[in-house]
């Protein structure tokens, strides 16, 4: 059985997710990707899941990436 991939995808431009979607489809491994825009569904997803990936724009409207990077620790 081949591993899925849980990706978290933080953007708040549709048009850069379905780039970013389109390019990992490319790949080849099989994943499961998340796309949130807040700080509140961001705490709350990982209040419930581990990715093994986080892709993010570096400034969101109520966050950033590195902040993103602090709630991982």
């Amino acid at each position: 059985m081949n591993q899925i991939y849980q990706i978290l995808l933080l953007t708040d431009d549709e048009r850069d997710a379905e780039q970013i979607r389109g390019q990992l489809s490319s790949v080849g491994v099989e994943h499961e990707i998340t796309t949130i825009q807040t700080r509140k569904e961001v705490e709350s997803f990982f209040s419930k899941n581990t990715p093994h990936l986080i892709i993010s724009n570096y400034q969101l409207a109520d966050f950033s990436g590195p902040e993103i990077l602090a709630l991982t620790r």
